[in-house]
């Protein structure tokens, strides 16, 4: 299906790969070695005409497939919808430390073109914003368009006590469920990868790679994302060739859990553009 490859799972990380006990409807689980890791997806079911486009969602730092599902289901009413998780996080393999920016990019961009993935649409959050910039920078023809949500790190929160702080107040706006769907990511990363990563985004710096962002690029934030201020994310958006900037009515930062609905009708208006 999709010209995605289902292996066996080896033990080729400190941990292995690990298949999901529960899939949404409408979707498969695939297991694609690269690099020695097993990156661990969601690759939706229904079939499309060829001409169909295709999406892949990206995860942020303390997070993985289960808070993208939501809009993963919407969009794939429309969409041939692939949900990657890097090596680190969900069900992937697990490394003994965690991937810098760059590695998960090139395992990402690696992982599309195992699977024969042709200059998909990328979408991503948070965290996940700052590897999917260093891959279509990196990678031009990797992507179509780029959706960015609630990209990090602002530098004027640049330490992991003060991105903790916005966390808890965004907390406020988030809906009943995602603290379970948090505790369940964390347990599946262990503390040494999760302690790591979030070093990792804020020691990341998403404004060297921007500039070299060719595709076109919609850049949004939640309207009450204290990760992703408003200031900062338009400063994202400035400094892409091709991007404009977009604010999500009633939005959280982790949009595509708590604004699923709207999250997605502003996703197919950009790629029908």
């Amino acid at each position: 299906m999709h010209g995605v490859s289902v292996i066996t799972t080896q033990d080729i990380d400190s941990r292995s790969a690990s298949k999901p006990d529960v899939l949404p409807d409408g979707f498969d689980s695939s297991f694609t070695p690269v690099r020695g890791h097993e990156v661990h997806a969601l690759v939706s079911k229904k079939a499309f005409e060829q001409s169909r486009q295709q999406i892949i969602l990206m995860h942020g730092a303390t997070a993985s497939r289960r808070y993208l599902v939501p809009t993963a289901l919407l969009l794939a009413q429309h969409l041939e919808v692939f949900v990657p998780e890097m090596p680190g996080h969900g069900a992937s393999s697990k490394p003994a430390h965690a991937l810098k920016v760059e590695e998960q990019a090139d395992i990402i961009y690696e992982w599309t073109q195992l699977n024969n993935l042709k200059a998909p649409n990328v979408f991503a959050n948070s965290y996940g914003c700052q590897i999917a910039a260093a891959m279509t920078a990196k990678y031009p023809d990797v992507a179509k368009k780029l959706i960015l949500t609630g990209p990090t790190c602002d530098p004027a929160a640049a330490t992991v006590w003060q991105q903790f702080l916005r966390l808890h107040e965004d907390g406020k706006h988030e809906p009943p469920g995602s603290q379970m769907q948090l505790f369940a990511d964390l347990a599946d990363m262990g503390w040494t990868i999760t302690f790591e990563t979030v070093h990792e985004m804020v020691d990341n710096d998403i404004q060297q790679v921007l500039s070299q962002i060719s595709c076109p690029t919609l850049v949004m934030r939640g309207e009450f994302d204290t990760i992703a201020p408003e200031v900062w994310t338009q400063r994202v958006a400035s400094e892409i060739p091709n991007a404009i900037f977009k604010m999500i009515p009633g939005g959280s930062h982790s949009v595509n859990f708590a604004n699923p609905a709207i999250l997605t009708k502003m996703i197919l208006e950009f790629l029908a553009t």
